[in-house]
């Protein structure tokens, strides 16, 4: 992927202030990133560009929030040293005074349940073969990706905005927490698995590929029940390369 007006990496600057979900004294600026798909070269660019990082790929933004919406793997080439890159940013963040979350995609729940059609060749080859990844990945053998990625949440509300990789449909319009928890008990087999369907926050494409007449409607049910002002999602490509905006900026 090429990081340019064509990208289909999502880079936003949301330019409202809120409060980190961890009690800061002052509020935050919030950037979120979107899909970034085992393209290692094209998010170290992307997060650069946004003055996430220094030249070297390390942290340097202080005092603010980025949200990263899911989906880190499959389709590109670099699928571990992404991954590695992105719990490096987690520690380096705090020390900068600034949080990174990283949310579930539908991606990284693909790999959970052993659903590997988009991992490329090159995917599998940067964990050294191809039983260190499906170990990596293995719920049930506790692999260290399998691990790290079930502590991730699949929708994050700070202040007025709801974080999700997909969108919160009409149907799941709950709060981000209980949202969350049915995602992780369904990857687990021990909850419904219809949330990881497509009407579920992983998967759901109803506020881009319907009217907007009707894309505003049910946003407006659903930010009603959550409390929120705006939605903030990565998952459905704009091909433009640009950061698309509906229903008088409540969805981005």
């Amino acid at each position: 992927m090429n990081v340019s007006k064509k990208s289909i990496v999502c880079l936003y600057w949301l330019l409202a202030f809120c409060c980190s979900p961890i009690a800061m004294a002052e509020p935050q600026p919030i950037y979120a990133v979107g899909d970034l798909h085992a393209d290692l070269s094209s998010a170290q660019k992307t997060f650069q560009m946004a003055g996430i990082v220094d030249q070297s790929g390390h942290w340097m933004l202080t005092d603010s929030i980025v949200v990263q919406t899911g989906d880190l793997t499959d389709r590109g080439p670099d699928g571990e040293p992404l991954l590695q890159w992105m719990r490096q940013l987690e520690a380096e963040a705090t020390h900068f005074n600034s949080h990174f979350i990283i949310l579930m995609g539908n991606h990284e729940a693909m790999n959970l349940q052993g659903d590997w059609r988009y991992v490329s060749k090159a995917d599998v080859v940067s964990f050294g073969g191809l039983e260190p990844r499906k170990q990596a990945f293995s719920l049930a053998q506790k692999g260290e990706w399998a691990t790290w990625l079930m502590e991730k949440q699949a929708v994050v509300q700070i202040d007025g905005t709801i974080f999700v990789h997909g969108g919160v449909s009409k149907a799941y319009a709950r709060p981000a927490e209980t949202l969350s928890k049915e995602v992780q008990m369904a990857l687990l087999g021990l909850g419904p698995r219809e949330v990881l369907g497509e009407m579920g926050p992983l998967w759901y494409r109803g506020y881009w590929l319907q009217s907007e007449a009707e894309a505003c409607k049910e946003s407006a049910y659903v930010l009603a029940q959550l409390g929120a002002k705006r939605l903030v999602m990565g998952h459905t490509t704009q091909r433009d390369g640009r950061v698309h905006s509906r229903c008088n900026n409540t969805l981005f």
